[in-house]
């Protein structure tokens, strides 16, 4: 796609619109937006109920409250030393 206009920058709480040659796409700057922060003992229960494998990581992500593809990055991040998976 090759952009053919811009409507520049906004301010906070309007809306940009960046023109395209087969549509427009329309971002909305919410400047009181906060990014949700775990601690790193949530990160690792939730990643060690992931690799359980008891539960779907779509349920799993649901019941936590964070998006699936995040179980998944704070697996391949997290060391696996920190991770005690326990068989009941």
């Amino acid at each position: 796609m090759k952009r053919i206009g811009y409507a520049g920058k906004a301010p906070p709480g309007r809306a940009v619109a960046v023109y395209f040659e087969a549509h427009i796409v329309l971002a909305i700057v919410n400047p009181r937006r906060t990014r949700t922060r775990f601690t790193k003992e949530f990160k690792l229960e939730a990643v060690r109920l992931l690799e359980l494998g008891q539960k779907p990581a779509t349920q799993l992500a649901l019941e936590l409250n964070v998006a699936r593809n995040q179980l998944y990055k704070w697996q391949a991040q997290l060391p696996i030393k920190d991770i005690k998976v326990h068989n009941f």
